[in-house]
């Protein structure tokens, strides 16, 4: 299976190839590092899950809004 890349330097890659450019730009395009957050850990133990949920300001919108999306995270991909 082939993967298939977009982005900056396949696009000048491609005006390279068409005639669109004379010069390649795509050894100028600053690659993205690929890391794993290899750093972090796996769980959290649930006195550290009940202090960070305590900790949200929950009479405030953005307290409110936070405390929302750490009860989300467990579910998402985000906290796999």
């Amino acid at each position: 299976m082939q993967v298939k890349r977009h982005g900056p330097a396949e696009l000048f890659r491609f005006l390279l190839q068409a005639g669109a450019i004379t010069t390649d730009l795509a050894h100028a395009v600053p690659t993205v590092p690929n890391w794993r957050l290899a750093g972090l850990p796996k769980f959290m133990k649930a006195e550290d899950v009940e202090w960070l949920l305590h900790s949200c300001d929950r009479q405030r919108q953005k307290g409110n809004s936070d405390y929302a999306i750490l009860l989300l995270l467990p579910g998402s991909a985000c906290g796999r």
